[in-house]
C-alpha cells in the first residue's frame, strides 16, 4: 500500500512559472502511457531513465496490463511487418539529421557527448512533424523572431506575460551560437532555438529541489507536452503518420487486415491475375460504397490521399507531386489511404469521443457513421477501415459505381 501526502501548493519554476514535475506527480496526472513517459519503456528508454524492474513495473502497471501491452505490440508488429513501406523510415531520417547535425551542435553550448545520442533520437522521433510546423508558421526557408515568438505563444511554452521577453532571449542567443544573422534563422537555427527554450524551461531554476532535466529529457518533455497537442491542434499531415504509425492504431488494423486485403483483391482481380495494385478509380468506387465519398467516378479525393500517403521522408518517400497518368495503388498505400479518408470523414475536434472504443476494437460490427465521430485521430483512422470492410461486400466490384445523384450513404459533413 502506498500513502500519498497532498500538498496545498504546487511547487513552480521561478523563471517561467511552470510546475516541476517528479516521477510520482507525472504517474499521478497522467492517463496514459503516452502522456506518463514512465510507464512507456520506449520513451524511458528514449530519456535516459532506466526501465524499472519486474518489481516495480508490476506495481505500477499491473500484470494484466503488461499482458495487454505485449500483445498490442504482437499485433502491431505483425502489421509493421505488412505495411512495411508505408513505416518510418529510420535510417533516411538519420541521414538527413547528420546532415545538419555539426551546425546544429555548434550551436549547442556545453551539450554533453553522453547527451548527443539520446537527443538525436528525441530530434529523429519528431522530425517530420517539427518540419510540418515549421512551415505551417513560415513561408520561405527563414524565420523570423516575430514568428518565433508566435510559435512558442501558440505552444504555450512560457506563460502569456514572458513569452516576448523569452523568445527575444532565445532568438538572439541562438544567431549567436549559430553564427548567423537575424535574417537567416533556419529549421536549423530553430532546433537550436528549442534546446535553449528547453533549458530555460526545465533547468534554468534556482528553486530548491526543482526537478531539473538531462538536455534530451527536457526536449522531449516539450514536443509530448507542447509541440504535438499544437501540431495535432493545427492537424498537421505528420500527426496522421504518427497516429497511423502507432502501437495503438496498428494493433487495431490487425483484425481487420485479412478483411482489407479481400476487398483489395477483390478489386485487383477485375484488371490483373495476381492482385497486386487498384487504381485510384477503384479506390474511389470502395470509399463510395464506404459512403466516404459521395460520387464514385470522382477521384479528386483519392488522388488527394495517395498525394497525402506519398508525401515526406518520414517512410522513405520524398514530396512528389502525382501527375494526371494512372496511378497503381499497392495495399499498404491502400490501407493508409482509407484510413486517412476516415480521419476525414468522422474527425470533430470538439466530439465527444463517444465512438473511441468502438473504433479502437477491431470487429465488424455495422455501426452508424454518426457514432463514429470522435476526437480521437486513431479511432477515426481506425473507423475509416471499418466502414470498408463493413460496406464492401462481394458484389460491389461487379456494380457500377455511384454517382453524385445517387443517395451518398454515411455521415455528411
Amino acid at each position: 500500500m502506498v500513502t500519498v501526502k497532498l500538498c496545498s501548493r504546487l511547487a513552480v519554476h521561478n523563471n517561467t512559472g511552470t510546475p516541476t514535475k517528479t516521477k510520482w506527480a507525472l504517474l499521478a496526472f497522467s492517463t496514459s502511457n503516452i502522456e506518463n513517459p514512465y510507464l512507456n519503456s520506449t520513451r524511458s528508454e528514449l530519456c535516459g531513465h532506466e526501465v524499472e524492474s519486474d518489481g516495480e513495473a508490476e506495481v505500477l502497471i499491473g500484470a494484466e496490463n503488461k499482458v495487454a501491452f505485449a500483445l498490442i505490440q504482437a499485433k502491431a508488429k505483425f502489421m509493421r511487418i505488412i505495411l512495411q513501406s508505408q513505416m518510418i523510415n529510420e535510417k533516411k531520417l538519420a541521414h538527413k539529421l547528420d546532415t545538419v547535425w555539426p551546425k546544429i551542435e555548434s550551436g549547442i553550448p556545453r551539450l554533453k557527448s553522453d547527451d548527443v545520442a539520446p537527443l538525436k533520437k528525441v530530434l529523429l522521433s519528431n522530425w517530420d512533424m517539427l518540419q510540418d510546423l515549421f512551415e505551417f508558421y513560415v513561408e520561405g526557408p527563414y524565420m523570423t523572431q516575430e514568428k518565433l515568438a508566435t510559435f512558442i505563444d501558440d505552444a504555450e511554452l512560457f506563460p502569456a506575460y514572458d513569452t516576448a521577453h523569452q523568445c527575444a532571449k532565445i532568438f538572439g542567443r541562438t544567431c549567436n551560437y549559430a553564427r548567423v544573422d537575424e535574417h537567416h534563422f533556419d529549421f536549423t537555427c530553430l532546433i537550436i532555438a528549442l534546446f535553449l527554450a528547453a533549458q530555460v524551461k526545465y533547468n534554468d531554476t534556482l528553486e530548491a529541489g526543482a526537478d531539473a532535466l538531462s538536455s534530451y529529457a527536457a526536449m522531449d518533455e516539450l514536443f509530448v507536452f507542447n509541440f504535438v497537442p499544437l501540431a495535432e491542434r493545427h492537424q498537421l499531415q505528420s500527426v496522421l503518420k504518427y497516429a497511423f504509425c502507432s502501437d495503438e492504431c496498428l494493433a487495431s488494423l490487425r483484425p481487420l487486415n485479412d478483411d482489407l486485403q479481400t476487398v483489395f483483391n477483390r478489386y485487383a482481380t477485375r484488371t490483373q491475375d495476381i492482385p497486386v495494385s487498384v487504381s485510384l478509380e477503384d479506390i474511389t468506387e470502395i470509399l463510395c460504397y464506404a459512403g466516404m465519398v459521395a460520387d464514385g467516378t470522382d477521384t479528386t479525393l483519392a488522388r488527394s490521399l495517395y498525394t497525402q500517403v506519398r508525401k515526406s521522408t518520414i517512410f522513405g518517400n520524398d514530396a512528389e507531386k502525382v501527375s494526371g497518368a494512372p496511378v497503381e495503388v499497392s495495399f499498404p498505400e491502400f490501407v493508409e489511404m482509407v484510413a486517412r479518408a476516415g480521419f476525414q470523414q468522422f474527425f470533430e475536434a470538439d466530439a465527444d469521443g463517444a465512438g473511441d472504443a468502438d473504433a479502437s476494437e477491431g470487429g465488424n460490427s455495422n455501426t452508424d457513421a454518426a457514432s463514429l465521430v470522435s476526437s480521437n485521430i486513431v479511432s477515426c483512422l481506425v473507423a475509416g477501415a471499418k466502414a470498408v470492410v463493413n460496406k464492401n461486400n462481394s458484389t460491389t466490384a461487379a456494380k457500377p459505381p455511384p454517382t453524385a445523384n445517387s443517395k451518398a450513404k454515411g455521415r455528411k459533413k
